[in-house]
Protein backbone atom coordinates (compact mmCIF):
# COMPACT_ATOMS: atom_id res chain seq x y z
CA UNK A 1 0.00 0.00 0.00
CA UNK A 2 1.48 3.30 -1.09
CA UNK A 3 2.07 6.27 1.25
CA UNK A 4 0.28 9.55 0.51
CA UNK A 5 2.04 12.65 1.73
CA UNK A 6 0.51 15.73 3.37
CA UNK A 7 0.75 17.65 0.10
CA UNK A 8 -0.54 15.78 -2.91
CA UNK A 9 -2.30 16.11 -6.23
CA UNK A 10 -5.87 14.94 -6.12
CA UNK A 11 -6.77 12.07 -8.40
CA UNK A 12 -7.40 13.45 -11.84
CA UNK A 13 -4.74 16.11 -11.37
CA UNK A 14 -6.99 19.18 -11.22
CA UNK A 15 -6.51 19.99 -7.54
CA UNK A 16 -3.46 20.29 -5.32
CA UNK A 17 -4.29 19.48 -1.69
CA UNK A 18 -2.42 20.53 1.46
CA UNK A 19 -3.72 18.13 4.10
CA UNK A 20 -3.73 18.64 7.86
CA UNK A 21 -0.15 18.81 9.04
CA UNK A 22 1.17 19.79 5.61
CA UNK A 23 2.30 23.21 4.43
CA UNK A 24 3.06 25.08 1.25
CA UNK A 25 6.08 27.33 1.77
CA UNK A 26 7.36 30.01 -0.58
CA UNK A 27 11.05 30.44 0.13
CA UNK A 28 12.98 33.68 -0.01
CA UNK A 29 13.16 34.91 -3.57
CA UNK A 30 10.12 32.87 -4.64
CA UNK A 31 6.66 34.20 -5.33
CA UNK A 32 3.06 33.07 -5.58
CA UNK A 33 1.37 34.97 -8.41
CA UNK A 34 -2.39 34.83 -8.94
CA UNK A 35 -2.97 36.00 -12.49
CA UNK A 36 -5.80 38.28 -13.55
CA UNK A 37 -9.04 36.31 -13.50
CA UNK A 38 -7.75 33.97 -10.81
CA UNK A 39 -9.04 33.95 -7.25
CA UNK A 40 -7.68 33.72 -3.70
CA UNK A 41 -10.24 32.34 -1.26
CA UNK A 42 -10.36 32.25 2.53
CA UNK A 43 -12.79 29.68 3.96
CA UNK A 44 -14.44 29.53 0.55
CA UNK A 45 -14.91 33.28 0.19
CA UNK A 46 -13.01 35.08 -2.55
CA UNK A 47 -10.75 37.96 -1.49
CA UNK A 48 -11.88 40.83 -3.72
CA UNK A 49 -9.51 43.53 -2.47
CA UNK A 50 -6.76 44.37 -4.95
CA UNK A 51 -3.08 44.24 -4.09
CA UNK A 52 -2.97 48.04 -4.36
CA UNK A 53 -5.81 48.36 -1.84
CA UNK A 54 -4.18 45.95 0.60
CA UNK A 55 -0.83 47.73 0.26
CA UNK A 56 -2.49 51.11 0.84
CA UNK A 57 -4.05 49.84 4.07
CA UNK A 58 -0.78 48.34 5.27
CA UNK A 59 1.08 51.52 4.39
CA UNK A 60 -1.40 53.59 6.37
CA UNK A 61 -0.72 51.62 9.52
CA UNK A 62 -4.41 50.85 10.14
CA UNK A 63 -4.86 48.41 12.99
CA UNK A 64 -7.51 45.75 13.52
CA UNK A 65 -9.07 47.92 16.25
CA UNK A 66 -9.31 50.82 13.83
CA UNK A 67 -10.98 48.57 11.26
CA UNK A 68 -13.51 47.61 13.92
CA UNK A 69 -14.55 51.26 14.27
CA UNK A 70 -15.60 51.18 10.60
CA UNK A 71 -17.28 47.77 10.70
CA UNK A 72 -20.97 48.52 11.19
CA UNK A 73 -20.63 52.28 10.74
CA UNK A 74 -23.46 53.80 8.70
CA UNK A 75 -23.24 56.69 6.27
CA UNK A 76 -25.18 59.72 7.51
CA UNK A 77 -26.12 58.16 10.84
CA UNK A 78 -24.32 57.59 14.12
CA UNK A 79 -23.75 54.11 15.53
CA UNK A 80 -22.50 53.52 19.09
CA UNK A 81 -18.74 52.92 19.32
CA UNK A 82 -18.32 53.26 15.55
CA UNK A 83 -16.80 55.93 13.35
CA UNK A 84 -19.06 58.82 12.37
CA UNK A 85 -19.40 59.13 8.59
CA UNK A 86 -20.61 62.37 7.02
CA UNK A 87 -23.48 62.34 4.54
CA UNK A 88 -23.19 63.33 0.88
CA UNK A 89 -23.44 67.02 1.83
CA UNK A 90 -20.64 66.62 4.41
CA UNK A 91 -23.02 67.00 7.35
CA UNK A 92 -22.95 64.88 10.51
CA UNK A 93 -26.25 63.22 11.33
CA UNK A 94 -27.14 61.69 14.66
CA UNK A 95 -29.30 58.88 16.01
CA UNK A 96 -28.75 59.88 19.64
CA UNK A 97 -31.30 61.81 21.71
CA UNK A 98 -33.49 62.59 18.74
CA UNK A 99 -37.07 63.77 18.97
CA UNK A 100 -40.08 62.22 17.25
CA UNK A 101 -41.79 63.65 14.17
CA UNK A 102 -45.55 64.18 14.33
CA UNK A 103 -48.27 62.70 12.13
CA UNK A 104 -47.58 63.29 8.42
CA UNK A 105 -44.15 64.67 9.33
CA UNK A 106 -40.64 63.33 8.83
CA UNK A 107 -37.44 64.54 10.47
CA UNK A 108 -33.78 64.43 9.47
CA UNK A 109 -31.47 64.95 12.43
CA UNK A 110 -28.07 66.64 12.32
CA UNK A 111 -25.74 67.08 15.27
CA UNK A 112 -23.77 65.24 17.92
CA UNK A 113 -26.51 63.92 20.20
CA UNK A 114 -26.72 67.06 22.33
CA UNK A 115 -26.56 69.90 19.79
CA UNK A 116 -29.25 69.28 17.20
CA UNK A 117 -30.61 70.73 14.00
CA UNK A 118 -33.88 68.98 13.16
CA UNK A 119 -35.23 69.43 9.63
CA UNK A 120 -38.93 68.55 9.72
CA UNK A 121 -40.95 68.09 6.54
CA UNK A 122 -44.70 68.57 6.84
CA UNK A 123 -46.72 66.65 4.25
CA UNK A 124 -50.41 67.57 4.41
CA UNK A 125 -50.69 67.87 8.19
CA UNK A 126 -54.45 67.91 8.95
CA UNK A 127 -56.03 71.21 10.04
CA UNK A 128 -59.64 72.14 10.76
CA UNK A 129 -60.43 75.80 10.12
CA UNK A 130 -63.47 77.83 11.19
CA UNK A 131 -66.62 78.56 9.20
CA UNK A 132 -67.66 82.21 9.61
CA UNK A 133 -66.25 82.19 13.13
CA UNK A 134 -63.06 82.92 15.09
CA UNK A 135 -61.10 79.71 15.66
CA UNK A 136 -57.55 78.62 16.48
CA UNK A 137 -56.06 75.18 15.96
CA UNK A 138 -52.79 73.34 15.61
CA UNK A 139 -50.95 70.05 15.43
CA UNK A 140 -47.82 68.56 16.96
CA UNK A 141 -45.03 68.36 14.39
CA UNK A 142 -42.16 67.40 16.71
CA UNK A 143 -41.74 65.99 20.22
CA UNK A 144 -38.42 66.63 21.95
CA UNK A 145 -36.73 63.83 23.95
CA UNK A 146 -36.98 63.65 27.73
CA UNK A 147 -34.89 66.10 29.72
CA UNK A 148 -34.25 69.82 29.82
CA UNK A 149 -33.57 71.52 26.49
CA UNK A 150 -33.12 74.92 24.84
CA UNK A 151 -34.49 76.02 21.46
CA UNK A 152 -32.01 78.47 19.96
CA UNK A 153 -33.55 79.24 16.58
CA UNK A 154 -36.32 78.24 14.20
CA UNK A 155 -37.00 78.77 10.53
CA UNK A 156 -39.99 77.66 8.50
CA UNK A 157 -41.54 77.80 5.07
CA UNK A 158 -45.12 76.58 5.50
CA UNK A 159 -48.47 77.10 3.81
CA UNK A 160 -52.07 76.18 4.53
CA UNK A 161 -54.36 74.79 1.84
CA UNK A 162 -58.14 74.48 1.86
CA UNK A 163 -58.84 70.90 0.77
CA UNK A 164 -61.88 71.78 -1.35
CA UNK A 165 -64.25 74.68 -1.82
CA UNK A 166 -64.03 78.44 -1.46
CA UNK A 167 -63.19 81.10 -0.55
CA UNK A 168 -59.42 80.70 -0.40
CA UNK A 169 -58.62 84.35 0.35
CA UNK A 170 -58.47 84.11 4.14
CA UNK A 171 -55.06 85.05 5.57
CA UNK A 172 -54.84 83.29 8.95
CA UNK A 173 -51.94 83.67 11.33
CA UNK A 174 -49.42 80.84 11.33
CA UNK A 175 -46.88 80.22 14.06
CA UNK A 176 -44.81 77.67 15.96
CA UNK A 177 -45.55 77.19 19.64
CA UNK A 178 -44.94 74.99 22.64
CA UNK A 179 -48.72 75.12 23.24
CA UNK A 180 -51.22 73.95 20.64
CA UNK A 181 -53.65 76.53 19.22
CA UNK A 182 -57.25 76.06 20.32
CA UNK A 183 -60.52 77.75 21.13
CA UNK A 184 -62.61 80.56 19.68
CA UNK A 185 -59.61 82.81 19.15
CA UNK A 186 -58.92 85.05 16.17
CA UNK A 187 -55.17 85.30 16.87
CA UNK A 188 -52.54 83.05 18.35
CA UNK A 189 -51.80 85.73 20.91
CA UNK A 190 -55.41 85.41 22.10
CA UNK A 191 -54.76 81.70 22.73
CA UNK A 192 -51.62 82.24 24.78
CA UNK A 193 -48.11 83.57 24.26
CA UNK A 194 -46.92 79.95 24.23
CA UNK A 195 -48.93 79.31 21.04
CA UNK A 196 -46.40 81.42 19.14
CA UNK A 197 -43.31 81.39 21.38
CA UNK A 198 -41.06 79.24 19.15
CA UNK A 199 -41.72 81.42 16.10
CA UNK A 200 -41.45 84.55 18.30
CA UNK A 201 -44.83 85.75 17.01
CA UNK A 202 -47.12 84.92 14.10
CA UNK A 203 -46.85 85.47 10.36
CA UNK A 204 -49.61 85.84 7.78
CA UNK A 205 -50.33 82.80 5.61
CA UNK A 206 -51.43 85.14 2.75
CA UNK A 207 -54.13 82.73 1.50
CA UNK A 208 -55.49 79.19 1.67
CA UNK A 209 -53.85 77.81 -1.48
CA UNK A 210 -50.54 76.80 0.06
CA UNK A 211 -48.50 79.96 -0.52
CA UNK A 212 -45.49 79.67 1.78
CA UNK A 213 -45.24 81.87 4.85
CA UNK A 214 -41.68 82.40 6.04
CA UNK A 215 -40.61 82.29 9.68
CA UNK A 216 -37.20 83.16 11.11
CA UNK A 217 -36.74 83.43 14.86
CA UNK A 218 -34.14 83.15 17.59
CA UNK A 219 -36.28 82.60 20.69
CA UNK A 220 -33.65 81.14 23.07
CA UNK A 221 -36.37 79.28 24.96
CA UNK A 222 -35.37 77.03 27.86
CA UNK A 223 -37.66 74.21 28.99
CA UNK A 224 -37.29 72.17 32.14
CA UNK A 225 -37.72 68.39 32.02
CA UNK A 226 -41.29 68.67 33.33
CA UNK A 227 -42.35 71.42 30.90
CA UNK A 228 -43.68 71.26 27.33
CA UNK A 229 -41.72 68.98 25.00
CA UNK A 230 -43.60 69.64 21.77
CA UNK A 231 -43.44 72.01 18.82
CA UNK A 232 -46.85 72.72 17.30
CA UNK A 233 -47.71 74.35 14.00
CA UNK A 234 -50.60 76.66 14.88
CA UNK A 235 -53.14 78.79 13.01
CA UNK A 236 -55.85 81.28 13.94
CA UNK A 237 -58.27 83.64 12.18
CA UNK A 238 -61.75 85.05 12.03
CA UNK A 239 -62.65 82.79 9.17
CA UNK A 240 -64.88 83.58 6.21
CA UNK A 241 -68.03 81.65 5.35
CA UNK A 242 -66.34 78.63 3.72
CA UNK A 243 -67.71 75.61 1.87
CA UNK A 244 -65.44 73.18 3.73
CA UNK A 245 -63.42 73.36 6.96
CA UNK A 246 -60.87 70.65 6.05
CA UNK A 247 -57.38 72.00 5.32
CA UNK A 248 -53.78 70.81 5.31
CA UNK A 249 -50.43 72.40 6.20
CA UNK A 250 -47.27 71.55 4.28
CA UNK A 251 -43.71 72.82 4.15
CA UNK A 252 -40.47 72.64 6.12
CA UNK A 253 -39.59 73.61 9.69
CA UNK A 254 -35.99 73.70 10.96
CA UNK A 255 -35.32 73.71 14.70
CA UNK A 256 -31.89 74.33 16.24
CA UNK A 257 -31.84 73.09 19.82
CA UNK A 258 -29.69 71.63 22.57
CA UNK A 259 -30.51 68.81 24.97
CA UNK A 260 -28.97 69.70 28.29
CA UNK A 261 -27.06 66.81 29.87
CA UNK A 262 -27.88 65.77 33.42
CA UNK A 263 -25.29 67.18 35.83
Amino acid sequence: MGYQGKVYREQGGNRQVVASGGSLDVESGGELDIESGGSLKLAGTAVTATAAEINAIAGGGISAAEFDYLDGATVANSVASKAAILDASKYLRTAANNGTAGTNCTAVEYGDGFNHTSVITLSSVAATIGDNVALAGGAIIYTFPAGAYVIHAATASIGITLTTGTPTTDDPELGLGSLVGSGANATLGDVDAAAEDISAGPVSSVNLVGTAALITSAPALAFEAAESHVCNVNYADTWADVDNTDATISGTVVLNWTLLPVA
